[in-house]
């Protein structure tokens, strides 16, 4: 449905409800509505476990480039003051 059609907005869009009150909706039929909730739950958790997974990449991308520059800092350091 595409609200733009009922904005009687100016400057910030706006739906008055006078005017999409009368619209007719279309619903899947009642019988398929448990399979299409069925079929989004189990996708949305797919998305969430891809999230979960990527978060967890970042933290270790994170920890080991802290690592790395604490590795190469330190190493630096040790060979200018071994010179002393």
């Amino acid at each position: 449905m595409d609200l733009a059609s009922f904005d009687t907005g100016s400057a910030n869009p706006t739906v008055n409800r006078n005017l999409v009150h009368p619209a007719i909706v279309s619903w899947p039929p009642v019988g398929e509505q448990p399979a299409i909730a069925n079929y989004l739950d189990r996708e949305m958790a797919n998305i969430d476990r891809m999230v979960a997974k990527v978060e967890s990449n970042q933290g270790q991308c994170n920890f080991f480039s802290d690592a790395l520059l604490k590795f190469d800092t330190d190493s630096v350091w040790r060979r200018r003051t071994s010179s002393w």
